[in-house]
């Protein structure tokens, strides 16, 4: 399974000022390969995004790391049905973060982990999502068991 101890994966100053008119900038096409290189780096992680808090006090999707710019979150699109470990970690994440249960949607089961990402003033600015799927967290347990 994937252990995050540091995140390293987006450059403290790169994420800060990015908005949704910053989606067809050089920047973020770098920032989302990198996210891509990452995510296909462990056949263990489904999904990978980068969130903050936005000014209204809502979730905001930056970053996603999906293939197909269709499946992509829109960079600066909200959501309504944050968990509460998740808007904890958009407000004072100094950690790694896992979630304690699965959760259900559209796409699947998944289990998800936050790491912070800080300004170069060592501010936070938001997180590194990931989502694991219930078969392959399964499957790592079958293996264990084995």
């Amino acid at each position: 399974m994937l252990e995050i101890k540091h995140n390293r994966i987006i450059p403290k100053v790169k994420h800060k000022g990015l908005y949704n008119e910053h989606k067809k900038n050089k920047v973020y096409s770098r920032l989302v390969q990198k996210l891509q290189a990452f995510r296909n780096n462990s056949s263990d992680i489904k999904f990978v995004y980068t969130c903050r808090m936005n000014d209204s006090g809502k979730i905001a999707f930056i970053l996603d790391a999906e293939e197909n710019v269709k499946d992509r979150s829109a960079c600066g699109s909200t959501s309504d049905d944050a968990t509460p470990l998740l808007i904890q970690a958009t407000k004072s994440c100094t950690r790694p973060l896992v979630e304690n249960s699965f959760y259900t949607d559209e796409w699947g089961t998944f289990l998800s982990a936050y790491a912070p990402i800080y300004t170069k003033e060592h501010v936070l600015n938001g997180v590194v999502g990931l989502d694991i799927s219930l078969s392959t967290v399964n499957a790592a347990l079958r293996t264990m068991l084995l």
